[in-house]
């Protein structure tokens, strides 16, 4: 039974209540099903109720926990904000929630770098299993490490650029950055640049076949929060991936772990996730490919997701 004393509910959010977290910030979360417990992280611009789909399947067997991260969804916390703190509302919420129960941390893009900051501070002793779904635990491409985000071309010139532009055009970058997670690599056919991308609408329609239309709803599909306060939000969180190198966590991970990625992916490569699988050596490690997927799995795929989330599930009995 919760603790209403610490949560509080809104008449116009039925299905969310609101954990107040130790600075005195609202945590919205939702939680659903009964059984052994997972915790789903969503990822950065996105919100709990992408996992809606994944959650209706899981909580047959699960007692499911999802939360908006701060600035995100319901959130209306758009200051302070940093993964540190990100990962204080996991650790909070989830010992309020389970207490000393074990509970399964999955999480999809920022949401794994999110769990990969939680093992770097909390460790495994609460976990009983991990799922990273089509993320990365560094996002700039070296001459020695080829798996950054762009499928291994973004680099810190490009990041610096994107400062600016994140400052002064961000729906421009960020309608790149929602087209570029929505659309299926090709080698063929290489991504749009930046350049091309900011022109002419024109452009867009006939090099992609993707409509400006419809990239203005799969915008809103991925973050219902306001333009003005995601701004800010994309731009802080942008600012705090440079602050994390979690390619050193994944050999902590002791508990049996899940890698999800996408086929032929968007964002990431798919050699990423190999390797990955191949610094965890103290725990099992289960691969699952999401097949003619894009990085958008968790809307887009949510019920293949689902699927191969259970059975990793039912296979280690988490």
């Amino acid at each position: 039974m919760l603790n209403l004393s610490v949560l509080q509910t809104n008449n116009q959010d039925k299905d969310y209540l609101f954990f107040r977290a130790s600075d005195g910030a609202l945590v919205p979360f939702k939680i659903s099903g009964q059984g052994k417990p997972i915790v789903l992280v969503h990822g950065l611009g996105g919100e709990s109720k992408n996992w809606d789909k994944v959650a209706s399947k899981l909580e047959k067997k699960h007692t499911v926990l999802r939360f908006d991260q701060r600035g995100h969804g319901k959130s209306k916390v758009f200051n302070k904000i940093t993964i540190k703190r990100t990962v204080d509302d996991l650790k909070e919420l989830t010992q309020y929630i389970f207490g000393k129960e074990k509970f399964c941390l999955a999480g999809h893009s920022m949401g794994g770098i999110t769990i990969l900051n939680y093992i770097s501070y909390n460790g495994c002793a609460k976990l009983s299993g991990v799922i990273l779904m089509d993320s990365t635990p560094y996002i700039f491409s070296e001459p020695n490490w080829p798996y950054g985000l762009y499928y291994g071309t973004y680099t810190k010139k490009e990041y610096n650029r994107d400062l600016e532009i994140i400052d002064t055009k961000f729906i421009a970058f960020y309608s790149y950055f929602v087209y570029r997670s929505f659309t299926k690599f090709n080698p063929k056919r290489p991504p749009l640049s930046y350049e091309e991308f900011y022109g002419i609408a024109k452009i867009i329609d006939e090099k992609t076949k993707i409509k400006v239309a419809e990239i203005a709803k799969q915008f809103r599909r991925l973050a219902s929060t306001p333009t003005k306060q995601l701004r800010h939000i994309i731009e802080t969180y942008w600012k705090a991936t440079t602050e994390y190198d979690t390619r050193k966590v994944l050999p902590k991970i002791n508990v049996p772990c899940l890698i999800v990625y996408a086929e032929p992916g968007s964002l990431f490569t798919p050699k990423l996730a190999k390797w990955m699988r191949d610094q965890i050596k103290k725990a099992p490690v289960t691969m699952a490919k999401i097949s003619n997927s894009s990085h958008i799995i968790v809307p887009l795929k949510g019920s293949e997701v689902a699927d191969k989330t259970q059975r990793f599930l039912d296979n280690f009995k988490i």
